[in-house]
């Protein structure tokens, strides 16, 4: 059965409910979350953790994509380059090794564990 939210309205000092306001930013949370987290005897979810992870991956997956956006130039360029016969079969070879020789470190820093 869905509980019924009612209002409720009540009074405090300007002290306590800037005490209740600094506590509920602190954690990331709205002061009737933190009110009802006292009433319940809940444990408080710090909120700015979610958000630092999230921001963190956030980041990292734009950093992948601009990986993956280098690689595919730098691939249609060597195709293009190889396909023009401006380089030989052994030597496009070589560069596409050493390609993924450079990447290695960049990829083992990105894995998220």
């Amino acid at each position: 059965m869905k509980e019924v939210k009612i209002q409720v309205n009540f009074r405090m000092t300007i002290r306590l409910k800037e005490k209740l306001k600094h506590q509920a930013g602190d954690l990331g949370i709205s002061m009737r979350k933190m009110i009802e987290h006292q009433i319940e005897k809940t444990p408080l979810i710090d909120n700015r953790m979610k958000k630092e992870k999230f921001a963190a991956i956030h980041a990292l997956c734009k950093e992948i994509n601009y990986i993956g956006k280098n690689i595919n130039q730098i691939t249609i360029a060597l195709r293009q380059i190889r396909a023009d016969r401006k380089i030989e079969d052994g030597e496009f070879m070589m560069l596409v090794k050493q390609l993924m020789i450079n990447l290695q470190p960049k990829r083992k820093s990105l894995r998220v564990t």
